[in-house]
């Protein structure tokens, strides 16, 4: 793994480690409908987040057999509720890296 891929890696994981503190912080509120994601992946959800909401999923992906690997990170989706039944989305993958047979290739 080259080092700015590193450098990305360690970037989201201590991203990821300091938002796990904020999500505990103060009550449960019973009016606040629980969180749909659409994990493990970026797949369409059939539930609609609220109006005037935002969610911001994120993640990092490796995958690898043999000779093929392949890396994303930080792949991001942003959610915004605009209604009852519509939502914007966007979405990016970040840093892409994959390594066929010891050749890399990478890029944004």
């Amino acid at each position: 793994m080259s080092p700015r891929a590193i450098g990305v890696f360690l970037l989201v994981v201590m991203m990821l480690a300091l938002g796990v503190d904020a999500g505990a912080q103060g009550a449960v509120r019973s009016d606040v409908p629980e969180i749909v994601t659409d994990r493990p992946d970026f797949t369409e959800s059939s539930e609609v987040i609220p109006a005037r909401w935002l969610q911001l999923e994120s993640g990092i992906s490796f995958e690898g057999e043999s000779l093929v690997r392949g890396f994303s990170a930080p792949a991001a989706l942003l959610r915004i509720g605009l209604g009852h039944r519509a939502e914007l989305r966007l979405g990016a993958e970040g840093l892409l890296s994959e390594s066929i047979g010891g050749v890399r290739h990478s890029g944004r």
